[in-house]
């Protein structure tokens, strides 16, 4: 039963970002601009006139995203394929990639709060 539950909340997310992603393709890309002078990371948001903490938020964000596709695959696939526990090498890869994706995630979490301070503006509270 966990198994068949798994492997159909699996597909329902796989198939939930490819669709998200075919409907926001081209949809904030000027048209008049050519695609040959993009950055090679352009998918993830990295521009050239990034400041450092720009740059590092979009490396931890990478770096979180990856470290949780990570600790997905090493969780379920002995459940999925085999139905057996975590064990070995695959149990060490999962627990040695959790505190790399929870310090990215601390890290993303305090900067995003400090985008969202109280500020002043124009002298008024």
């Amino acid at each position: 039963m966990f198994q068949s539950i798994s492997w159909a909340s699996l597909t329902v997310v796989f198939l939930g970002i490819i669709i998200h992603l075919c409907a926001g393709l081209g949809g904030n890309q000027p048209k008049g601009k050519s695609r040959a002078k993009r950055h090679p990371l352009w998918w993830c948001g990295w521009a050239d006139d990034l400041e450092l903490l720009g740059k590092l938020k979009r490396l931890a964000g990478i770096v979180a995203v990856v470290s949780l596709l990570l600790m997905a695959l090493t969780a379920f696939y002995g459940r999925l394929t085999a139905d057996q526990v975590m064990t070995g090498y695959t149990l060490m890869i999962h627990v040695g990639t959790a505190p790399v994706f929870l310090v990215c995630s601390v890290f993303l979490l305090v900067t995003w709060s400090y985008q969202c301070r109280y500020r002043t503006v124009n002298g008024m509270s």
